[in-house]
């Protein structure tokens, strides 16, 4: 470790809302080895408005820090010298502003891109998209996207509550339908199901409450019409029952949904809350073609 890095300071930005993973978050942020740390919480905040506060932060703390890690409560670190490394990769690149890392992602037992460190140099306007709240920001220099393949610098959701798990799965599945959003994604239609299906491939090999919550959350967003659900795990349970139902029933639900046989069924599901308004909202008309599903 160059000296220089030791001298880098660091603030280290957590948005929470509740994540059972927090208390563990917090307690890998105190076991950094690097000296110069400032962590900063945004709690209580809707998604949208802790996301521009958070971003705010970053450009108004500019002049006080080196660099800005974005760690979320359900993120931890998996070492106490992940800092000392990500302060060593800013020193020996020149001019770098955006690093994104993999996480290890416990639903769906692979390494995800989703870690995002800035430089003091970074600028956003302020987001209007309330579903995708993570846009690059402006960069005078370079973005490196570390392999998902290499070294992950933390866990993600490793121990989510029963509506934590329900609610993630709603949110995913509602960045696949994209209802009301002027321009479709077509990157995050497939990255997203492509998630959600492997979340039902550990799911299947071996069953457990929390992954049928987040298959069943998604289902929920894919059934419903609504743009944006600010459901609760109460839905789950009042439907399903999650607590006391059998683990044979719980199979048997998740398996109607989201068997194999049943993927085409999404397909068009998905398809129709786009119908309407496909022409004017794809660049392309080609979309069902470019997500290449290839199960059957």
């Amino acid at each position: 470790m160059d000296f220089e890095d030791l001298k880098m300071k660091v603030m280290i930005l957590t948005l929470h809302s509740g994540e059972n993973e927090f208390p563990s978050c917090l307690e890998s942020i105190k076991r950094q080895t690097h000296a110069d740390i400032t962590h900063k919480v945004f709690s209580g905040l809707g998604n949208w408005e802790a996301h521009n506060a958070l971003y705010q932060t970053v450009m108004e703390s500019s002049g006080d820090f080196d660099i800005f890690i974005k760690l979320d409560a359900d993120m931890v670190f998996t070492r106490s010298t992940v800092v000392e490394e990500i302060c060593g990769i800013f020193s020996s690149v020149n001019d770098l502003d955006h690093l994104v890392c993999s996480l290890e992602d416990w639903p769906s037992q692979r390494a995800i891109m989703g870690m995002h460190i800035f430089s003091n140099r970074v600028m956003w306007n302020t987001i209007s998209d309330r579903l995708f709240v993570d846009p690059d920001p402006y960069v005078p220099g370079g973005k490196i996207v570390l392999s998902a393949k290499g070294v992950s610098f933390a866990t993600h959701m490793a121990s989510p509550s029963l509506e934590q798990a329900y609610l993630f799965g709603m949110h995913r599945a509602l960045k696949v339908i994209q209802r009301e959003q002027p321009q479709i994604k077509v990157s995050q239609v497939r990255s997203q199901f492509v998630l959600l299906e492997r979340i039902y491939d550990v799911w299947r090999v071996q069953p457990d409450v929390l992954r049928a919550a987040m298959l069943l959350g998604a289902e929920r967003a894919f059934s419903s019409t609504e743009a944006y659900m600010k459901g609760k795990s109460s839905s789950v349970i009042s439907h399903y029952d999650v607590q006391r139902v059998s683990s044979d029933e719980i199979c048997q639900d998740i398996e109607k949904l989201w068997g194999r046989r049943s993927l085409r069924r999404y397909i068009r599901k998905i398809r129709w809350h786009w119908l309407p308004v496909t022409t004017a909202r794809l660049k392309s008309p080609s979309l069902w073609d470019r997500l290449n599903f290839t199960k059957n």
